[in-house]
C-alpha cells in the first residue's frame, strides 16, 4: 500500500494495524504533525498520529521532501529513529528518503515512486553515488543541523544514509554523529567526509557563533482583479486579506526551512504559472526576509 500526505497516514496506520495483508507499506509526505501559526507569528505543532510502538512483519518506505515548509524532514527523522527503537532496521525493513529540494505536490511524489517499488518488489542494485545535502554553516548558539546523505544506487534507487561513519579533517572545530547531525566545537572552518560501498563524498563545513532560531519572513501577494475576496489565501503560509486585491502575512519560521508550493485559494485552487519553465515558487528561511509576488491567473 501506498498514500502521500494524509494519504501517507492512512497508509501507515493500515500497515500496523493490518500487517497480514500488507505486508509492505509506502509512507510518502506524511502529515504526522499538525503545525499552525499563532497570533504573533509562531510555529505551533500538535502530534496528528498514533505511534502503535510493534515491530509487525511489515517493511516500511518512509520519505519527506526537503523543500515542505512546516512539514519539515524533521518528522519523518524522528520517527525513522522511533521505528528503529521499535525494532525496524535500515536497509532492511526500514528504507528513509529526505527528497532534497521536492515539494508537497503529486508531481514530487511522482517523480521518487520508483524508489519504493523497486524496495518492495525489484533489485535495488549497487551504490554509485554519495551526496551530502544541508547547511554547511552551524552555529555554536542556534539550531540543530543535520546532514541528509543520499545515497544513489545503479537501479535509479535512492535512499538517506541513517547509520553513516563520518570523518571530520580537525574534530576540534565539530562532530558529526552517525545519524548526520552535528555538535560544534570552536569557530573555524574544516572539511568532513562520508565514505560508503566504496564511494566518498565530502563537504565544506563552517562553524560561527550564532544562528538564529527562527527568522521573520513577510509575504505580500497581488491576486487578479477577478478574484472573489477570500478572507485568507496561502503562498507558504496562510495570508489574510488587507484588501484592493492584497493579501500579506508574518511568521516565525524555522531557520534554513524550505518552501516550495503555489499560491493557493484552498485545496487544488492554485495559481496558473506560465510555460517559462517555472512551475512553482520557493524560498529558504536563511535570513529575514519580505518577499511580494504577484498571481497572474488562476488554474481552473
Amino acid at each position: 500500500m501506498m498514500g502521500s500526505s494524509a494519504g501517507g497516514i492512512v497508509t501507515y496506520n493500515t500497515g500496523f494495524r493490518r500487517p497480514e495483508i500488507f505486508g509492505s507499506i509506502a509512507v510518502m509526505s506524511p502529515f504526522f504533525v499538525k503545525t499552525e501559526f499563532d497570533t504573533e507569528g509562531q510555529l505551533q505543532e500538535y502530534p496528528f498520529y498514533q505511534r502503535y510502538g510493534t515491530h509487525p512483519n511489515l517493511r516500511i518506505w518512509l520519505d519527506m521532501g526537503g523543500a515542505e515548509g512546516v512539514f519539515m524532514e524533521k518528522y519523518a527523522r524522528v520517527e525513522a529513529e522511533r521505528l528503529i527503537h521499535d525494532g525496524f532496521v535500515p536497509g532492511e525493513d526500514l528504507m528513509l528518503f529526505l527528497d532534497p529540494g521536492a515539494g508537497h505536490s503529486q508531481r514530487d511524489w511522482a517523480g521518487r515512486a520508483q524508489a519504493p517499488l523497486l524496495y518492495f518488489f525489484g533489485h535495488i542494485g549497487e551504490p554509485a553515488s554519495i551526496q551530502l545535502h544541508g547547511d554547511s554553516v552551524v552555529g555554536i548558539n542556534g539550531p540543530l543541523k543535520q546532514l541528509n546523505p543520499v545515497i544513489t544506487y545503479t537501479s535509479g534507487f535512492v535512499q538517506t544514509l541513517m547509520n553513516g561513519t563520518f570523518h571530520v579533517e580537525d574534530p576540534d572545530v565539530l562532530r558529526v554523529w552517525p545519524d548526520g547531525s552535528i555538535t560544534p566545537r570552536a569557530l573555524g572552518s574544516t572539511r568532513m567526509f562520508l565514505q560508503y560501498g566504496g564511494l566518498t563524498a565530502d563537504k565544506e563545513m563552517r562553524v560561527v557563533d550564532e544562528m538564529p532560531e527562527f527568522v521573520k519572513v513577510t509575504v505580500q501577494v497581488k491576486v487578479p482583479p477577478s478574484t472573489p475576496p477570500y478572507p485568507s489565501i496561502y503562498a507558504g503560509f496562510e495570508l489574510p486579506y488587507c484588501g484592493e486585491g492584497l493579501y500579506r502575512g508574518s511568521a516565525m519560521i524555522p531557520h534554513g526551512l524550505t518552501f516550495a508550493f503555489k499560491v493557493s485559494r484552498g485545496f487544488g485552487l492554485h495559481e496558473k504559472i506560465g510555460t517559462s519553465g517555472l512551475n512553482r515558487r520557493s524560498f529558504t528561511a536563511s535570513s529575514e526576509m519580505d518577499l511580494f509576488y504577484e498571481v497572474e491567473d488562476w488554474d481552473v
